[in-house]
């Protein structure tokens, strides 16, 4: 069974088609610190890790779009708020860095992990489990494997749900900001108008010489 063959070929190709460039998609080899699942010699110990760093990697990226934005209003024209031109799925390490968090980029980082992932429990699957029967090793041996299969998809549909779910937050966050900046300006408005207000009521109904209450 390979489970690489079971990967959403439409999810691939939304991702890369972004970048205008299709094409295998080339794994990345080098140590990042979402990537500890590498670690890990049994599937489920692996499977948690594995979470747990794709979990990092949004929460991080959550955190920088929030410090971008806070940064101003200049936050559209910072260059780590908007994909590098030319980027796709083989220079996107290059060009995007740590610090970006443009959709792509981050879309293109998560696919990365993810692909590393199946092919490292893809490499788990068939492996005889250690029990103290044959019988017992069978069947572990066949509930892990069914899980890896499992896994394999609802890995890629927590991917899929959590890129969708982290573009819908860098577009709103900023809307977000601007309202609270216009409750806040609104606020003060009201505050000063209270001042106006509590200042008029100093001011005498009748002035002195005058007959009427009234202005002609």
């Amino acid at each position: 069974m390979k489970i690489l063959k079971q990967i959403s070929i439409t999810t691939i190709a939304v991702i890369i088609s972004m970048t205008g460039i299709y094409g295998g998609y080339t794994l990345f080899a080098d140590d990042t610190k979402y990537d500890s699942f590498l670690e890990e010699s049994s599937f489920y110990s692996a499977q948690s890790a594995y979470h747990s760093g794709m979990n990092d990697l949004f929460n991080d990226k959550i955190s920088k779009v929030t410090t971008i934005v806070d940064g101003g209003d200049g936050f559209l024209a910072n260059k780590n708020f908007n994909a590098p031109g030319g980027t796709d799925n083989k220079s996107y390490k290059e060009k995007c860095g740590d610090e970006n968090v443009s959709t792509l980029c981050v879309a293109l980082e998560a696919m990365d992990l993810y692909l590393v992932y199946l092919g490292y429990i893809e490499g788990m699957y068939g492996a005889i489990e250690d029990a103290p029967t044959i019988e017992e090793a069978l069947r572990k041996t066949t509930q892990r494997n069914d899980a890896i299969e499992d896994e394999a998809d609802n890995a890629r549909r927590v991917m899929e749900a959590t890129v969708k779910a982290y573009d819908e937050f860098r577009m709103a966050y900023p809307v977000h900001k601007k309202f609270e900046e216009t409750i806040k300006n609104l606020t003060k408005y009201k505050l000063l108008l209270k001042d106006v207000r509590n200042e008029a009521s100093h001011f005498p109904e009748e002035f002195i010489d005058t007959t009427s209450k009234d202005c002609e």
